[in-house]
């Protein structure tokens, strides 16, 4: 029974069922349960431990404060004996009162309160996690509200008595250790090399331990980090403490100091050496000592990078993190019941911080010593532009890692090496590095506008001669040999990604030539390749080459991303909108259409008609494999495995741009984001944007800073009768096709109402795309996936077949009111389910049509489509068409017919 009289097995938030698999721990899951007994036992005796502690307090506090302090400790006494009652009998959980963390308490508190239809959580009701977690955290707000006793800590006697206990054991730990690191172990130097990849380099190696209990523990991990730095694995240790008094015995900085000052203090002369040995460190900075409000927070670690984006960053800088103890395992894996059979991935929900450094470190570590960068394959003009996109991802990296200064110095050595290995290996006629010089130019030009470093006049005069040796794209697409059909004779100009990523060149060389025609270039560009070439999902047909706007013929996946980069790097330089609609017409259809919902498979070749996607020997396309429509690793080749990753997180980077001349910001495409910038005159500003778009018709942008600037927002074309809201005002209209300007002062909530409308699109002889917002829909058919071949992980092959009809005309009897035919519904998002899959689809339009037995499959794809309208007798059924992105298998160039 407990103090309530109500015998605990029956606590209304209790159940008897044992832990679900994949749930979250709970004590409401039945009395046979650790975390039931932990909830029941452990923390009421913990908090009458606190209790104890704090009562013993009362001469010390008596000294200091006098009756004032001794009133407040009563009252803290009496506060965590209430807590302890409120445990026992499973009341509502009291929200945390102050800290930098209250935010973040109180909105775990809104999720549960969500989950219980609106109740107050309760102990018994949350997880175990968050329970044992709030519980220190709610001792600390008790003491923290008080005005005498902020800085008490009612575990540190413990703490201090348990390091009294193990002095016998430190002190032959501290003989032991200054043998090893005069005299490293062989077999202990050989398994840390095997396991650490020790340097075989200059470069810094930063590793860090998360911390967790004080006493025995604190100063083996000190033991561990000396030897670490003694024997070269790494050059810096970062230590991170927990800011509150928090589980019992886990080591805060003061916990570090006072357990260094015992040591200083200590007869044992290993103890002392090994005591002064770490003080030196501290003041050295090879031993950087941190804390942050996230370590006594509840939340898992995959939450990391959106509660405390900063220390997630700062961990990403580490080529190692230890972490320590059982409280930040199960914080890792989100204390949740996983099957043994478990991928350890799958259960870290994305948390890896340290992944990419890595490959930074390695990179930027083997450098020539002329400055090259990458293998010495400097045979021809072809040795270039790998590097191209290896300069973007340093860019992108420093941006995120401003605090790495061996990223500039090394572009600059690279480039200088490139300028002058330039005149004796020019890019070349026909080599990819003189289709693509734009790419490095893109870098050569953000290095002269904010990293110059005193080489002005060497990037000038290498972006002048990367023009010079390149292609030259202007006269390609303005001149007579542009293909206005699909191309046989084939060559670098008329290659699909060449076009894609040429698409910019004349915008990025206008920043330096400031030609009126190299301004233009870019409308012409995107005209032009939309007549001969366009398809309705925002890119253009190149099956490897150009190929002409039917609409089974395909495009390389590559050609996707490069050409939404283009366009993001088009709406950056010339500001028009219609630059950044497109990136978000081909990141939003286009690019999730040719992969799978996992993003472990995805194609070479995507149709606008793509009624299979099989092994082809006789096939549509021109020049590409047989398998190239297949779902896999790397059908075909395997340039689009490692390049359309970049798709969606460059669209992510350019969902807000920044004025040049600092006035403020510009919300260019629309997607849930969270953006923190500071404006040049040192203004901070915080803006979160909250939508489901593009499955939305709603977007609102929260906006917190000091002091005034301007936002713009971007109005898409179609959406007429847009309206913005500023706070309490009364909406008022938007212009599609145009930015949108509001004035921000202090904090400011903008809503931007955006209505979809059903649009029709005539295309390939006549047939009828059919758009709804951002979005382009297509007949969709059920797809049946044929498992080919199995690799590491979650990979395969898949050969994807359809289960139903393909092949029919679309009744459409008003292209100018498609409402009077199609009808829209929408079911919300599924949380857990990606919104681009068949399952998930969060929107659907509901049509009629005929099946067309004169339009069937020809060399193993849909034929061009019949030319529209088209008059049959064949029986109308009812059909569905979802979203272009959502489908792997579609009709999106549909003939149609009249009612």
């Amino acid at each position: 029974m407990d103090s309530g009289g109500q015998p605990l097995a029956q606590q209304k938030s209790v159940i008897t069922v044992g832990y679900p698999a994949k749930k979250r721990v709970s004590a409401k899951y039945g009395v046979g349960t650790f975390a039931y007994k932990t909830a029941t036992e452990r923390m009421p005796r913990i908090l009458g431990s606190v209790v104890d502690s704090l009562n013993k307090l009362e001469a010390s506090v008596r000294e200091r404060h006098q009756k004032a302090g001794v009133e407040e400790l009563k009252a803290i006494i009496g506060k965590v004996s209430e807590l302890r009652y409120q445990m026992q009998t499973d009341k509502p959980m009291e929200p945390i009162s102050c800290g930098p963390d209250v935010t973040q308490w109180n909105s775990v508190f809104a999720v549960y309160r969500k989950e219980l239809g609106g109740a107050e959580p309760t102990w018994f009701s949350v997880s175990w996690l968050f329970a044992e977690c709030f519980m220190y955290r709610k001792i600390a707000d008790v003491i923290q509200s008080s005005s005498l006793l902020k800085d008490v800590d009612p575990f540190a006697s413990q703490k201090q008595e348990s390091f009294r206990a193990v002095l016998p054991q430190l002190k032959s730990l501290a003989r032991f250790v200054l043998e090893l690191l005069n005299k490293p172990h062989k077999d202990t130097h050989m398994e840390f090399q095997h396991l650490l990849l020790p340097k075989t380099d200059g470069s810094p190696r930063r590793m860090d331990f998360v911390l967790d209990n004080m006493g025995l523990e604190l100063v083996s991990d000190l033991c561990l980090a000396e030897w670490l730095l003694t024997a070269g694995m790494a050059d810096t240790i970062h230590l991170h403490f927990k800011q509150l008094p928090w589980f019992v015995s886990d080591a805060l900085k003061s916990d570090l100091h006072w357990t260094l000052k015992q040591i200083e203090c200590s007869e044992d002369t290993a103890l002392t050496q090994l005591g002064a040995r770490w003080q030196d460190r501290i003041k050295a900075g090879s031993f950087v000592l941190k804390d942050h409000y996230f370590w006594t927070t509840s939340f898992e670690y995959a939450a990391m990078e959106k509660v405390a984006p900063a220390l997630y960053s700062d961990l990403a800088q580490a080529f190692l993190v230890f972490f320590k103890g059982d409280l930040n395992y199960r914080k890792l894996l989100a204390d949740r019941n996983w099957l043994y059979t478990e991928k350890f991935s799958m259960a870290l929900g994305g948390f890896e911080p340290t992944n990419a450094q890595e490959y930074i470190n390695y990179i930027l570590a083997h450098q020539a010593a002329d400055g090259w960068l990458g293998p010495t394959d400097r045979a021809d003009g072809n040795c270039y532009w790998s590097k191209f996109p290896l300069l973007l991802a340093l860019r992108q990296y420093y941006e995120a890692n401003t605090s790495d200064t061996r990223v500039i110095p090394a572009m600059l050595r690279f480039l200088d090496a490139t300028h002058k290995l330039l005149f004796t290996i020019p890019l070349g006629n026909d080599t990819w590095s003189a289709a693509r010089w734009q790419d490095l130019v893109l870098t050569v030009h953000w290095l002269l506008e904010f990293h110059p470093s005193g080489q002005e006049q060497l990037l000038w005069d290498l972006a002048e001669l990367l023009h010079q040796q390149g292609f030259d794209w202007e006269e390609w697409f303005g001149g007579p040999d542009f293909p206005t059909g699909p191309v046989v004779s084939l060559s670098m100009f008329t290659h699909g990604v060449n076009n894609g990523q040429a698409i910019k060149s004349g915008a990025v060389w206008y920043r330096q030539s400031g030609n009126h025609s190299d301004w233009e270039s870019s409308y012409a560009r995107m005209q032009k390749l939309d007549e001969y070439h366009g398809q309705a999902s925002g890119v253009f047909g190149c099956d490897e080459h150009l190929a002409g706007r039917m609409p089974s013929r395909g495009t390389e996946l590559c050609t996707v991303v490069e050409s939404m980069f283009s366009y993001e790097t088009l709406f950056e330089i010339q500001g028009d909108p219609i630059f950044a609609e497109r990136a978000e017409k081909i990141g939003y259809n286009a690019l999730p259409a040719t992969i799978t919902p996992d993003m472990w498979a995805h194609q070479y070749l995507q149709q606008g008609n793509e009624m299979n996607a099989v092994t082809s020997d006789q096939h549509i396309w021109f020049s590409d494999g047989p398998n190239s429509t297949l779902f896999g690793l790397a059908p075909n080749y395997g340039c689009c495995t490692a390049n359309f990753n970049q798709g969606w997180p460059k669209l992510v980077q350019h969902l807000v741009y920044a004025y040049s001349d600092g006035s403020g910001l510009v919300v260019a495409m629309y997607g849930p984001a969270h953006i923190q910038h500071t404006l040049p005159s040192g203004q901070p500003v915080t803006m979160d944007i909250t939508t489901d778009y593009p499955f939305s018709q709603t977007v609102v942008v929260d906006v917190r800073t000091t002091g005034s600037l301007d936002i713009s927002l971007r109005i898409p074309s179609w959406a007429k009768g847009a309206n913005v809201q500023v706070n309490s005002d009364s909406p008022v209209p938007a212009t599609p096709g145009t930015l949108h300007q509001v004035s921000i002062a202090g904090r400011t909530t903008v809503i931007l109402k955006l209505p979809a409308s059903l649009r029709v699109e005539r295309r390939y002889n006549n047939s009828a795309a059919i758009h709804y917002g951002p979005l382009l829909f297509g007949l969709a058919m059920k797809e049946n996936f044929k498992v080919l071949e199995s690799y590491k992980f979650q990979s395969k092959d898949y050969q994807i077949t359809a289960g139903t009809p393909w092949n029919y005309a679309l009744r459409l009897s008003n292209d100018s009111q498609p409402e009077q035919d199609l009808k829209v519904s929408s079911s919300g998002l599924e949380i857990g389910v990606p919104p681009f899959s068949l399952r998930g689809a969060p929107i659907a339009i509901s049509a009629a049509g005929r099946q067309l037995d004169s339009w069937q499959e020809t060399l193993n794809a849909a034929p061009p489509p019949l030319h529209s309208p088209i008059k049959t007798s064949a029986p109308l059924q009812q059909l569905t068409l979802l979203p272009f992105g959502a489908t792997e298998l579609r009709i999106a160039e549909i003939p149609t017919t009249l009612s």
